[in-house]
Protein backbone atom coordinates (compact mmCIF):
# COMPACT_ATOMS: atom_id res chain seq x y z
CA UNK A 1 0.00 0.00 0.00
CA UNK A 2 2.90 2.31 0.71
CA UNK A 3 4.12 1.84 -2.87
CA UNK A 4 0.73 2.80 -4.32
CA UNK A 5 0.63 5.99 -2.25
CA UNK A 6 4.15 7.01 -3.30
CA UNK A 7 3.32 6.29 -6.95
CA UNK A 8 0.19 8.48 -6.72
CA UNK A 9 2.23 11.26 -5.09
CA UNK A 10 4.78 11.06 -7.94
CA UNK A 11 1.96 11.25 -10.52
CA UNK A 12 0.52 14.28 -8.75
CA UNK A 13 3.94 15.97 -8.72
CA UNK A 14 4.27 15.42 -12.47
CA UNK A 15 0.82 16.84 -13.03
CA UNK A 16 1.51 19.86 -10.84
CA UNK A 17 4.73 20.59 -12.80
CA UNK A 18 2.81 20.46 -16.07
CA UNK A 19 0.01 22.63 -14.71
CA UNK A 20 2.56 25.11 -13.38
CA UNK A 21 4.12 25.50 -16.86
CA UNK A 22 0.67 25.73 -18.39
CA UNK A 23 -0.27 28.49 -15.94
CA UNK A 24 2.85 30.47 -16.90
CA UNK A 25 2.08 30.05 -20.60
CA UNK A 26 -1.49 31.21 -20.11
CA UNK A 27 -0.37 34.30 -18.20
CA UNK A 28 2.27 35.24 -20.79
CA UNK A 29 0.12 34.55 -23.89
CA UNK A 30 -1.52 38.02 -23.98
CA UNK A 31 1.96 39.63 -23.76
CA UNK A 32 3.60 37.48 -26.41
CA UNK A 33 4.11 40.32 -28.95
CA UNK A 34 5.49 42.70 -26.35
CA UNK A 35 7.87 40.05 -24.99
CA UNK A 36 9.04 39.24 -28.52
CA UNK A 37 9.87 42.88 -29.17
CA UNK A 38 11.70 43.12 -25.84
CA UNK A 39 13.73 40.03 -26.69
CA UNK A 40 14.66 41.49 -30.10
CA UNK A 41 15.78 44.76 -28.47
CA UNK A 42 17.89 42.91 -25.90
CA UNK A 43 19.50 40.79 -28.63
CA UNK A 44 20.24 43.86 -30.78
CA UNK A 45 21.86 45.60 -27.81
CA UNK A 46 24.00 42.53 -27.13
CA UNK A 47 25.11 42.30 -30.76
CA UNK A 48 25.68 46.07 -30.91
CA UNK A 49 28.00 46.05 -27.92
CA UNK A 50 29.99 43.21 -29.50
CA UNK A 51 30.28 44.96 -32.87
CA UNK A 52 30.86 48.51 -31.59
CA UNK A 53 34.68 48.22 -31.55
CA UNK A 54 34.69 47.01 -35.17
CA UNK A 55 32.50 49.77 -36.58
CA UNK A 56 34.67 52.50 -38.13
CA UNK A 57 34.55 55.93 -36.48
CA UNK A 58 35.30 59.28 -38.07
CA UNK A 59 38.74 60.50 -37.02
CA UNK A 60 40.50 63.77 -37.79
CA UNK A 61 44.29 63.62 -37.81
CA UNK A 62 46.39 66.78 -37.96
CA UNK A 63 49.96 66.48 -39.16
CA UNK A 64 52.14 69.36 -37.94
CA UNK A 65 54.98 69.59 -40.47
CA UNK A 66 57.25 72.00 -38.62
CA UNK A 67 59.25 75.04 -39.79
CA UNK A 68 60.58 73.42 -43.00
CA UNK A 69 57.07 72.69 -44.32
CA UNK A 70 57.63 74.91 -47.38
CA UNK A 71 60.37 72.51 -48.57
CA UNK A 72 58.08 69.46 -48.36
CA UNK A 73 56.48 68.56 -51.71
CA UNK A 74 54.84 65.24 -50.86
CA UNK A 75 53.51 63.56 -47.72
CA UNK A 76 52.67 59.84 -47.73
CA UNK A 77 50.79 58.44 -44.75
CA UNK A 78 50.04 54.81 -43.88
CA UNK A 79 47.83 53.66 -41.00
CA UNK A 80 49.08 50.24 -39.91
CA UNK A 81 47.25 47.90 -37.55
CA UNK A 82 48.54 44.44 -36.62
CA UNK A 83 51.21 44.62 -39.33
CA UNK A 84 48.78 45.41 -42.17
CA UNK A 85 48.32 48.77 -43.88
CA UNK A 86 44.71 49.60 -43.08
CA UNK A 87 44.58 52.81 -45.09
CA UNK A 88 47.02 55.10 -46.88
CA UNK A 89 46.92 58.55 -48.42
CA UNK A 90 49.25 60.84 -50.34
CA UNK A 91 49.29 64.65 -50.28
CA UNK A 92 51.08 66.41 -53.15
CA UNK A 93 52.20 70.03 -52.74
CA UNK A 94 54.59 70.92 -55.60
CA UNK A 95 54.85 74.54 -54.38
CA UNK A 96 55.50 73.49 -50.77
CA UNK A 97 53.21 72.08 -48.09
CA UNK A 98 51.30 74.19 -45.57
CA UNK A 99 52.38 73.97 -41.94
CA UNK A 100 49.50 71.68 -41.05
CA UNK A 101 47.80 68.93 -43.05
CA UNK A 102 44.41 67.62 -41.83
CA UNK A 103 43.26 64.15 -42.84
CA UNK A 104 39.68 62.99 -42.18
CA UNK A 105 39.10 59.25 -42.31
CA UNK A 106 37.17 56.39 -40.72
CA UNK A 107 39.02 53.91 -38.53
CA UNK A 108 37.78 50.98 -36.44
CA UNK A 109 38.60 51.14 -32.74
CA UNK A 110 42.16 50.23 -31.91
CA UNK A 111 45.80 51.24 -31.83
CA UNK A 112 47.51 52.25 -35.06
CA UNK A 113 51.09 52.81 -36.08
CA UNK A 114 51.14 55.84 -38.39
CA UNK A 115 54.01 55.95 -40.87
CA UNK A 116 54.64 59.36 -42.44
CA UNK A 117 57.08 59.87 -45.30
CA UNK A 118 58.05 63.47 -46.02
CA UNK A 119 59.61 64.12 -49.44
CA UNK A 120 61.56 67.36 -49.74
CA UNK A 121 62.01 69.55 -52.81
CA UNK A 122 65.75 68.68 -52.97
CA UNK A 123 64.94 64.93 -53.16
CA UNK A 124 65.59 64.23 -49.50
CA UNK A 125 63.23 61.97 -47.65
CA UNK A 126 62.36 61.64 -43.98
CA UNK A 127 60.32 58.84 -42.41
CA UNK A 128 58.53 59.30 -39.07
CA UNK A 129 56.43 56.85 -37.07
CA UNK A 130 53.79 57.77 -34.50
CA UNK A 131 51.05 55.92 -32.64
CA UNK A 132 47.42 56.84 -32.38
CA UNK A 133 44.41 55.37 -30.64
CA UNK A 134 41.01 55.38 -32.32
CA UNK A 135 38.44 56.58 -31.44
CA UNK A 136 39.47 59.74 -29.69
CA UNK A 137 37.81 62.98 -28.75
CA UNK A 138 38.56 65.87 -31.05
CA UNK A 139 41.35 66.18 -33.56
CA UNK A 140 44.49 64.09 -33.10
CA UNK A 141 47.67 66.14 -33.53
CA UNK A 142 50.82 64.35 -34.66
CA UNK A 143 54.10 66.26 -34.76
CA UNK A 144 55.97 64.89 -37.77
CA UNK A 145 58.18 67.82 -38.85
CA UNK A 146 61.53 68.71 -37.42
CA UNK A 147 61.32 71.05 -34.47
CA UNK A 148 63.77 73.95 -34.27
Amino acid sequence: MGSTTSRAAADDAGTSDASWLGAIRRRLAPHRKRLSRLLVVVLLLAVGTELAPVVPRDVEVEFALGPDHGDIVQIRVGYVQDGHVFQSVRFDHPDGAPGVIVHRLSLPTGAYEVTVELLHRDGGERRVQRRLESPSEGRLRLLVGETP
